[in-house]
């Protein structure tokens, strides 16, 4: 019996950089049966370009709101409105993204595909240069350490899906049951670790594999440089002082997961280890 695959991305004024992504959806060697774009209240012509391609494709399906519901919120929108049209699996993608050809074929031939505990498939997502960057890379999480270990280059070449228990909103591929048995991604913790969070929660009893063949690139404009350094602490970030106010939340939701982990006395010394940090 097919899958039916409904493919989805919130746009918020990205006119330059929608026509890269929608030009390499339109090139997959399979297509999903439907894609949904969600025109978040864009002001820049935005969706002039939309409606451009939604007449020339019958499978580009186009909502617009007149009020931003934000990244968070407006990705929980379209993933209900896959669910309503009853898809089978949901592929998740961004708009500063362009995805290989063959990238919705390799995970639909996925071998995962078989397993039935397999809840969430992931693209690896390459850098603007084509390569799979250490910071790209999903990771195995232990619970007793309160650690992320992330995968080695070496694992980019794999034939065979790797089990993984994090990874990021671009380039999901995820069953119906997923949502139906775990809910959805907290919007509220949008936009830092709610994705993570998500696949953690996820992986602790279903499966979670990254398909390496299957593979994306993200054009996103890095937030943070790793160049400083501080006496114990490794490398700091250098963040750039007209990000900084996002880095609020990245404190914020990191504190949060590591409280739902540790035991406090373990979570005081990270909190204060972790603040110091953030102060430095």
């Amino acid at each position: 019996m097919k899958n039916k695959v409904i493919g989805i991305l919130p746009t918020h004024s990205r006119r330059d950089m929608l026509p890269r992504a929608l030009d390499s959806v339109v090139a997959q060697t399979v297509r999903p049966d439907v894609f949904l774009i969600l025109d978040n209240a864009s002001k820049d012509g935005s969706s002039q370009v939309l409606a451009e391609f939604a007449g020339k494709y019958d499978f580009i399906k186009i909502i617009r709101t007149e009020e931003n519901l934000g990244a968070g919120g407006g990705m929980r929108f379209l993933v209900e409105r896959a669910l309503e049209m009853n898809a089978d699996w949901i592929w998740f993608m961004d708009d500063d993204a362009e995805v290989d050809s063959k990238a919705l074929e390799s995970l639909l031939s996925s071998k995962a595909m078989n397993n039935s505990d397999a809840y969430i498939l992931e693209m690896a997502v390459l850098d603007a240069n084509g390569v799979w960057t250490a910071h790209n890379r999903p990771a195995l999480f232990d619970e007793d350490k309160f650690e992320f270990n992330g995968l080695e280059e070496r694992v980019i070449h794999s034939d065979e899906p790797v089990e993984v228990h994090t990874g990021g909103y671009n380039g999901w591929f995820v069953r119906r049951k997923c949502f139906e048995e775990f809910g959805f991604p907290r919007t509220d913790m949008y936009f830092w670790f709610d994705d993570i969070e998500y696949v953690v929660r996820v992986s602790r009893k279903k499966k979670v594999f990254l398909i390496p063949q299957s593979r994306v690139k993200h054009f996103a404009t890095s937030l943070v440089d790793y160049e400083v350094r501080w006496p114990f602490s490794g490398p700091l970030p250098k963040i750039p002082a007209e990000h900084m106010g996002r880095y609020f939340y990245w404190n914020r939701n990191w504190l949060w997961f590591a409280k739902q982990w540790l035991p406090a006395h373990k979570y005081a010394i990270f909190w204060a280890k972790h603040m110091a940090r953030g102060l430095a």
